[in-house]
């Protein structure tokens, strides 16, 4: 059986050259630990101090050259103004946490906004998206489906299983 989480892992072991990646949602730090691995520098974003602080914990020892902010990702511009060679997005909520606290459409359509501008040629966004939140995912659908010819949008989807999550590739040509 395919793991999404496994997938999303092949796709960013899969990136070479990687001088700054991007964690936009850093939840319990899986995501933001692997691309440690591969990026010469990595930022995370996430609003809620508990990933921030469970995602330090989890890479303190690993990864020499990174930064973790307790900010909406939206906020993106704020922080980065270096061209981005990868970044990933695993929406929803905090796993096993609070269940009310989720990704917002309308700050993750903001934050891909701020993003794709700071996207290197040839760079890649990950977009895990999860059946919970099916207004997020018409949103953001809806947006990397009018992206110009400049980027290639890819859907990865598990057809014979209900309620799993997917998968929206977008590389900037």
């Amino acid at each position: 059986m395919i793991k999404i989480t496994e997938k999303v892992h092949e796709l960013i072991t899969g990136k070479k050259d990687i001088k700054l990646a991007v964690d936009m949602t850093v939840g319990r730090g899986r995501d933001f630990l692997a691309l440690t691995k591969i990026a010469n520098k990595v930022i995370g974003f996430d609003i809620q101090k508990i990933a921030i602080e469970e995602t330090k914990k989890l890479v303190q020892n690993e990864a020499i050259n990174y930064s973790l902010i307790y900010d909406n990702h939206e906020n993106i511009a704020k922080y980065i103004t270096e061209p981005i060679d990868l970044a990933v997005y695993n929406l929803g909520y905090l796993p096993n946490g609070d269940k009310q606290i989720i990704t917002e459409s309308n700050s993750t359509l903001k934050s891909l906004e701020a993003l794709l501008p700071l996207m290197a040629a040839k760079g890649l966004v990950i977009i895990v998206l999860y059946p919970h939140n099916q207004n997020e995912i018409k949103t953001i659908k809806e947006y990397v489906s009018s992206l110009s010819s400049g980027y290639d949008v890819l859907d990865y989807q598990i057809l014979n299983r209900l309620q799993a999550p997917e998968i929206i590739t977008i590389e900037k040509g």
